[in-house]
């Protein structure tokens, strides 16, 4: 995670994207930005599906697993990536078990611009 955020934090151009996805959708991206911000976020969510199986392993601890899974539940509800995750998640990216999981959540948070809480319900 901390090398995504690296990343993220070192790319002048993937950042604005994202915050235009989080504002307007993925409607507003043209061809190429769409194609950059979906490889970011499908990298962090394959990253997150790498953790998650190490966690039904018992290689992650299940505080840590559950924080996890909270997070990137609360950033996929986000208004701007619904349409994106339910697309994803059908298109043999990601599996159907980890699909189950993250959207089993019980957390109905939703993660805004900057990580910030956007609404808890």
């Amino acid at each position: 995670f901390a090398s995504y955020n690296e990343l993220i934090a070192t790319d002048p151009y993937l950042p604005p994207l994202i915050g235009k996805v989080l504002r307007k959708g993925f409607g507003s991206l043209d061809t190429d930005e769409h194609f950059r911000v979906t490889a970011a976020i499908r990298a962090l969510v394959q990253r997150m599906e790498a953790q998650y199986f190490q966690y039904t392993e018992g290689l992650v601890d299940p505080v840590f697993w559950s924080q996890r899974r909270i997070w990137l539940k609360g950033f996929l509800s986000n208004p701007g990536f619904i349409e994106w995750w339910e697309l994803e998640s059908r298109s043999a990216q990601v599996t159907d078990e980890f699909v189950l999981h993250i959207n089993s959540t019980d957390s109905e948070v939703i993660i805004g611009i900057n990580g910030q809480l956007v609404e808890d319900t």
